[in-house]
């Protein structure tokens, strides 16, 4: 009899296959030159990358909050300064997201939505075209869906996290963390005034 017992890992064979399928989808363009969106957040990045705020506010007049120029920064200071370090932001935090969805409606529901949910989500179209160069709005959906997983884990600092990431990611995100307090308010005075 062994002192250490190993616990089976709890995996759904539905969530890896979802996260195969997005990987094959989103590797068709993994290391591709971005264009259009893709193209100017790249050189905004590297601004960014190469100059800090100063460049940044030098060379662009509207931009967004600095979170994805820090999540770049990273993966080019990792990888090299390249379409390829560029690009695997994409698949990083689109696996991340399509876990997060699952154990989110797994929390509510059960394995069967789950795995539908987290398929639909990795087979997305519009995820998988804005998910190809990490666009803003892409990131801000994964941290708003880890911001709501984390909330009814009751994880506070994976919580904050996620917000303070959402609030950086697009100025939308702010409203993240103001409806969520708006919401405890309401549930405690309605749990006060019973």
């Amino acid at each position: 009899m062994s002192l250490i017992k190993i616990k089976k890992p709890n995996t759904d064979p539905y969530l890896f296959l979802s996260i195969c399928i997005f990987l094959v989808l989103i590797s068709i363009s993994f290391g591709s030159v971005p264009y259009l969106d893709g193209n100017i957040d790249f050189v905004k990045n590297y601004d960014f990358f190469s100059g800090g705020f100063t460049q940044l506010f030098r060379n662009w007049t509207s931009v967004h909050p600095p979170g994805k120029e820090f999540i770049v920064s990273l993966f080019f200071a990792i990888f090299g300064i390249n379409s390829y370090s560029y690009t695997l932001i994409g698949p990083v935090f689109g696996v991340l997201g399509i876990v997060l969805l699952y154990s989110l409606i797994l929390k509510l529901s059960d394995k069967k939505s789950a795995a539908i949910g987290a398929f639909l989500l990795a087979a997305n179209p519009l995820f998988i075209s804005v998910g190809i160069f990490g666009l803003t709005d892409y990131l801000l959906a994964i941290f708003v869906i880890g911001s709501f997983y984390f909330c009814l884990e009751r994880k506070y600092i994976l919580l904050l996290l996620f917000l303070n990431l959402s609030v950086l990611s697009k100025e939308t995100g702010l409203l993240l963390p103001i409806s969520l307090i708006l919401t405890e308010i309401v549930l405690l005075k309605k749990t006060f005034s019973l």
